[in-house]
């Protein structure tokens, strides 16, 4: 195949725009999973302080009938929630990741005499296509992460509602 100056840099920017879209990807998700580990931290500590709170406050028995809901529902919400740190960690766990645009060694070794442009442009998009693949597999686990601490953060209040009529029915 015979390329011309204008289809080999055609080919570069298109196959480098997409790896760095990958990437960007990445990093937009790894930003989300701080949000919600900074959230819900913030929440599932609330809630164990707030069933702490309700659990050694009223020692009468006129008051553990209520106390007992509202602590479940805080511990049960906070159950969630922690579940839901869990799977942020997960999605911000180090992975091997491939940044756009090759190294140095590369590209002196395109410029080599016996290395002619269309070997250099195969060379380039056959170990950008495995670098792809790398990222997409990250992405992959990191997307799947992500939306498991969502869907824990959208059962915390189904949770905590459900505790809160286990704990209208422990026994006193």
């Amino acid at each position: 195949m015979d390329l011309d100056k204008g289809d080999f840099q055609t080919m570069i920017e298109d196959a480098r725009t997409r790896h760095a879209a990958v990437v960007d990807l990445i990093y937009a998700a790894d930003n989300q999973a701080l949000s919600l580990l900074r959230f819900y931290v913030t929440l599932a500590v609330a809630a164990v302080t707030g069933a702490a709170a309700t659990l050694t406050s009223f020692p009468s028995a006129q008051y553990a009938v209520a106390s007992r809901p509202i602590a479940g529902a805080l511990l049960g919400a906070a159950l969630a929630l922690t579940l839901g740190t869990a799977f942020c960690f997960r999605a911000l766990s180090g992975s091997s990741l491939s940044l756009p645009g090759r190294e140095a060694s590369f590209w002196l070794w395109s410029l080599r005499s016996d290395i002619s442009r269309e070997q250099a442009l195969s060379a380039y998009l056959e170990n950008l296509s495995t670098k792809t693949s790398q990222n997409n597999a990250v992405n992959f686990a990191q997307a799947r992460a992500l939306n498991r601490a969502k869907i824990s953060g959208a059962v915390a209040p189904i949770i905590a509602v459900l505790a809160a009529i286990a704990g209208a029915y422990i026994p006193h």
